[in-house]
């Protein structure tokens, strides 16, 4: 991907390009306001070609009305759909993560599947995103009839804390249509059609069923349920395969291949009516089979697969490179400043004889990123990474660039901003003796510039961290 210099886009400040498409690119971004506020989103700009196409933009805004009036857990929120110059672009939520596409290539990559736990996990959020978007009615209480149209691993983003969020509503229909004459926009997307979408048929929610459940089938088998040497076999195999539980493979729990099966029904009608009647029984299937699930499982998971991505940005943090991002990004007025990180290890008290003894872990991480006047730490192409450094501290000078976004100039901050992280989570924050009401993660706001602060952390079975 080509250089990238951080320029402003109509009220928003571009600050990098995360990926560019048959239709859009994507770009990290900035919205400011009042008194130093500041907003973090991604800007999907559209593509020239795209935007010159009138019955693609027609679409997409009358998809747009409908999509921003979704709000869910599981559904990356849109703000905003406008125009700068010639370029049509959407703001929408910014998610700290990865795609599932990429999940599921790294995992390929390593000889690996993902866990049947987790596979299913991610499915089941997924399916409450979608019957939230299908079940959603208009203020007089009428079925706004939205469908997905492209449930895909592309469209399914997870965040480093674990939430997996659909993208792209009031999209997909759009580029659906300006597929049929531009080649490449549905380039990878086919192999998740069902049957009646491959056929050109008229399409309901439960294509967005049947979607889901190819992507759980690729995930728990490492392989594409369809696949042919071109789009068409492809196509060609979904329009004439029916699948039912013998078929499937080994590698699906005995459990879940009925779930599984019913979910790739041929016909619609077969199929679960509804996305939240399939997460019900997955949900049922997966509680049953794993007691001990945790969220936090597919946290750990996605953040063993990108072990050695995460590492290789931490070292681009020590050259400056991550720091002079996130200068580009801040708010006019700020001053020159210097941004510390640091890392440490925290060793649990030494257990006793006691039968009373708490039981402890050997060690613990605490990431601190402390500025002079507020920071923003910027990540790359969607990766939030924690600032944990095995040298020294080291102190990195962080000029502002020569041009900023023309904006109202704020007063100068005159006080300073916190960040604390640490592993485990939710340790108690000091600042100079007084409790601050937080726990890790947290930001700690209003602190005083230019003195030392003693911040100390406390957790149960933890020495005190200061």
């Amino acid at each position: 991907m080509d250089e990238f210099a951080p320029k402003q886009f109509g009220k928003y400040y571009l600050i990098e390009k995360l990926a560019v498409g048959g239709m859009a690119e994507i770009y990290k971004a900035k919205t400011f306001g009042v008194d130093g506020f500041e907003k973090l989103l991604a800007i999907k700009r559209i593509l020239p070609h795209c935007s010159a196409d009138k019955e693609f933009i027609t679409m997409l805004i009358d998809e747009a009305k409908l999509s921003v009036l979704l709000s869910h857990a599981n559904i990356v929120q849109v703000y905003d759909l406008g125009k700068v110059g010639d370029d049509y672009f959407i703001a929408m939520e910014f998610i700290s993560g990865i795609n599932l596409r990429d999940v599921m290539y790294r995992s390929r990559e390593s000889g690996e599947k993902l866990p049947p736990d987790i596979a299913v996990y991610i499915i089941s959020e997924m399916c409450k995103g979608l019957d939230y978007a299908h079940r959603k009615t208009d203020p007089s209480g009428q079925p706004l009839g939205i469908v997905h149209r492209d449930v895909s691993p592309q469209n399914v983003l997870i965040s480093y804390e674990g939430e997996v969020k659909i993208v792209d509503f009031g999209i997909a229909k759009a580029a659906m249509n300006i597929s049929h004459t531009m080649a490449g926009i549905l380039k990878g997307k086919i192999a998740y059609m069902s049957p009646e979408q491959a056929m050109g048929k008229a399409i309901d929610r439960r294509t967005d069923i049947f979607s889901t459940g190819i992507i759980l089938h690729e995930m728990l088998t490492g392989q594409k349920l369809y696949s042919g040497e071109s789009q068409f076999e492809v196509l060609k195999k979904i329009r004439t395969t029916k699948i039912d539980a013998g078929m499937l493979s080994s590698d699906v729990p005995q459990l879940l291949r009925p779930i599984l099966a019913k979910a790739l029904a041929y016909r619609p009608e077969d199929r679960y009516q509804n996305a939240g009647d399939l997460q019900v029984e997955l949900t049922k299937f997966l509680y049953a089979m794993y007691l001990d699930f945790s969220p936090r499982k597919l946290s750990t998971c996605i953040t063993n697969l990108f072990k050695e991505e995460i590492a290789k940005e931490i070292g681009k943090q020590g050259d400056g490179t991550i720091a002079d991002q996130a200068t580009s990004s801040m708010s006019l007025g700020e001053q020159d400043r210097q941004v510390e990180f640091v890392h440490r290890e925290f060793t649990p008290p030494p257990t006793t004889n006691s039968t009373t003894a708490r039981n402890t872990k050997s060690k613990w991480w605490v990431g601190l990123a402390a500025a002079l006047a507020v920071m923003a730490v910027g990540g790359f192409a969607a990766f939030r990474f924690l600032p944990f450094f095995k040298a020294e501290p080291v102190a990195i000078s962080t000029p502002l660039p020569a041009a900023l976004p023309p904006a109202p100039t704020p007063k100068i901050q005159q006080e300073g901003v916190l960040n604390v992280i640490s592993d485990p989570s939710g340790a108690a924050i000091m600042v100079d003796g007084k409790l601050t009401g937080f726990q890790t993660p947290a930001t700690i706001e209003k602190l005083p510039i230019g003195q030392d602060l003693k911040v100390t952390l406390s957790k149960p079975d933890y020495e005190d961290f200061e």
